[in-house]
């Protein structure tokens, strides 16, 4: 349920979201409201460099209150040379979609970032399954806490990656032949299935892309939560009766997996009463 939102994404209507990095607001960078009026003030004492759930909340709440689609973040104070020294992937980036931000402010929304753990992994990345390892930001290795930090994600990855490739080569795995024979077993009537269009997976997939973010996004209620598993429950049901009777495709597979990951997700936030880091919930039900 710990999933992180980082605060700043670029806003523009025809473009995919690009990540504003936090090192502007660290260099000065200001967050403004469409009246072009700074807001941090209002949530926490250390305005803009309050930690990420607290700024992407914040920015969240000046969208519904000001009926806006993004709010602006001004670093067009600083010398324009620097800006472009300073963040040139950046500069380059907004220049290429007509915005200068030398002299223009950046309008930016909250996007969903990085899990903050979920699979046990003991210190040499070992999971609760056999012969299956983890490590990373998908794991729960106990180096982060309820946000995620750039400087543990690289602590997870040097040191249990490191951990977790000594491990998988000092143990035994399953033989070629065990896997075969499973795979065999799963798939020998393929030819009695039907080959699903990856135009429909990827309908599929919006419709779960826009159910998890209406419904497990940075602000979560009890209500919300319950009522959006409900429908990715009904969603669930219909693909697995496609799944198996589907031809077995990766896209179709990530799709299944992807529903399981959002039942998961589901569960997990009304199963976590408490409001910690990345993880805000309100109870408006029993």
């Amino acid at each position: 349920e710990y999933i992180q939102f980082q605060p700043t994404s670029l806003y523009h209507p025809s473009e995919p979201r690009f990540l504003i990095s936090e090192a502007l607001r660290g260099a000065g960078a200001k967050l403004l409201n469409p009246r072009r009026e700074r807001f941090m003030k209002k949530y926490h004492p250390d305005w803009e460099l309050a930690p990420r759930d607290v700024v992407a909340r914040a920015i969240h709440q000046e969208m519904l209150d000001n009926d806006s689609p993004c709010v602006y973040l001004d670093i067009t104070f600083k010398e324009g040379d620097w800006i472009a020294d300073r963040f040139p992937h950046i500069f380059t980036h907004c220049l290429q979609v007509g915005l200068d931000i030398r002299h223009e402010f950046i309008p930016v929304v909250p996007a969903a970032h990085y899990a903050c753990g979920g699979i046990s992994v003991d210190t040499r990345g070992r999971t609760t399954v056999n012969n299956l390892w983890a490590t990373g930001e998908v794991t729960c290795s106990g180096v982060h806490g309820a946000n995620r930090l750039a400087s543990t994600s690289l602590l997870e990855c040097v040191v249990w990656g490191y951990r977790c490739a000594q491990a998988i080569t000092g143990s035994s795995t399953s033989s070629p032949a065990d896997n075969h024979s499973y795979m065999y077993e799963r798939h020998q009537n393929l030819s009695s299935r039907k080959h699903i269009k990856n135009e429909r997976v990827h309908e599929y997939w919006k419709e779960l892309r826009e159910l998890t973010w209406a419904y497990l996004g940075m602000i979560r209620t009890t209500s919300l939560l319950r009522k959006g598993l409900k429908k990715l429950l009904s969603l669930q049901q219909e693909v697995n009766e496609i799944y198996t009777h589907a031809v077995p495709t990766d896209s179709l597979a990530g799709l299944y997996n992807g529903i399981e990951a959002g039942r998961l997700l589901f569960h997990s936030s009304l199963n976590n009463k408490r409001s910690l880091g990345c993880h805000y919930l309100i109870h408006d039900q029993d």
